[in-house]
């Protein structure tokens, strides 16, 4: 039988969790964005500590777009600025940094949306529209 000992955290990026040692390294994730991530093993408590960093390459699922709401869903201005809620999954916890947020046709005509920010937890996302013309626009990307 082996030792249970608490190892101080395994982290990928700045997403922190803990973990315990049982002749193997098990772990729950915690909520997060992403995908690819590395993750870094530090053990003890007190210095002097140990760290290794494995390319674990864990992902998060991808996000879901389900609805689009507000002003800027339907009949928009064409010079942006009016905001759109995007609702779906997979957004991430609030504070989430939405790197990009693209609507139109995928390879095509895409529109930039601006000032992205999560919401609520996972399930949605406020922006401004960008400058642009059309109807029928998707999130894609």
């Amino acid at each position: 039988m082996f030792n249970t000992f608490l190892f101080h955290f395994i982290s990928f990026y700045n997403l922190l969790f803990y973990c315990f040692f049982q002749g193997l390294i098990r772990c729950e994730t915690i909520e997060g964005v992403g995908k690819d991530h590395k993750l870094t093993v530090q053990i003890g408590m007190d210095a002097p500590k140990e760290s290794v960093v494995y390319d674990a390459l864990i992902s998060y699922q991808a996000p879901i777009v389900a609805t689009y709401q507000g002003p800027g869903s339907s009949n928009a201005y064409t010079y942006g600025g009016q905001s759109i809620v995007v609702r779906g999954a997979n957004f991430g916890p609030l504070g989430t940094v939405v790197e990009k947020a693209v609507y139109g046709e995928l390879g095509v005509y895409e529109i930039d949306a601006t000032d992205c920010s999560v919401t609520s937890s996972h399930t949605e996302i406020t922006c401004k529209t960008g400058k642009g013309a059309g109807q029928g626009h998707k999130m894609v990307k």
